[in-house]
């Protein structure tokens, strides 16, 4: 008899630990896990986005390396970030950069670091390059506008300055704002 007490006992402790284990697993399992501040919700690899007019001619097309969004503030950060806009008469523009933050309106596009910014040439058109950094771009305006040094290659032409406006659909605009220098070459 009191060897099948030790038994029982025995018996029962395995019986109540497996229990309380149990019931320790099932609790941690039903608590829902928190994000910590600014944490992703949700990520691409090869981000491709192109937007077309009602015609179904591309308007832009956003690429990117890789796309992270985060849910707090509805930002989206974007890596090796390359945008192609396109102008009724052929002519496109391409702006890159290697990172950029998309504001939550969708419209505010911060591309941070060095920018550059190209348009090829076209018929009529020559083909323009411009350098600068942390350039912010309004998508809805066709405008994009930088504090920073800028210079503007149009060859044989080089102008170069402090401060950017540019207007990238018709009528296209370019004004370097201050400390302004420039080479050009007659023919």
């Amino acid at each position: 008899m009191i060897r099948n007490l030790g038994l029982y006992s025995v018996l029962l402790f395995i019986t109540l630990s497996s229990w309380w284990l149990l019931e320790q697993q099932q609790s941690e399992e039903g608590v829902p896990i928190k994000l910590e501040g600014h944490s992703a919700d949700y990520f691409s690899e090869g981000y491709k986005k192109v937007e077309m007019d009602g015609m179904g001619n591309p308007v832009s097309i956003l690429e990117a390396k890789t796309l992270t969004h985060f849910k707090d503030d509805q930002t989206t950060e974007l890596a090796q970030c390359k945008i192609t806009f396109f102008n009724s008469d052929g002519s496109s523009w391409i702006i890159q950069a290697d990172a950029a933050v998309l504001w939550a309106n969708g419209n505010d596009l911060f591309l941070n670091g060095v920018v550059h910014i190209n348009r090829a040439p076209v018929e009529g058109v020559r083909p323009v390059q411009i350098n600068t950094s942390d350039l912010r771009v309004k998508l809805d305006q066709s405008y994009a506008e930088t504090d920073n040094w800028a210079e503007i290659i149009t060859p044989p032409d080089r102008t170069e300055g402090t401060g950017l406006q540019m207007i990238y659909s018709k009528p296209i605009q370019l004004e370097l704002m201050h400390t302004v220098k420039g080479r050009y070459e007659m023919q």
